[in-house]
């Protein structure tokens, strides 16, 4: 494996953790991500983070 592989599987696991701690199921909200993302404005990634899902959710 080289390196940028295992920048990615360290990056991808950061969103899967930082959604768990945010009591967020990192399925559903990388699905919600993954459909937003297109149309979205890139300063206004914030938007897309585990909290503010939740908060959406709640």
């Amino acid at each position: 494996m080289g390196p940028s592989v295992l920048n990615f599987d360290g990056w991808y696991y950061t969103l899967i953790e930082t959604a768990k701690l945010n009591g967020v199921d990192p399925q559903a909200w990388l699905t919600w991500v993954l459909g937003q993302v297109a149309d979205h404005k890139i300063t206004r990634l914030d938007e897309l983070l585990p909290w503010r899902y939740a908060a959406q959710a709640a």
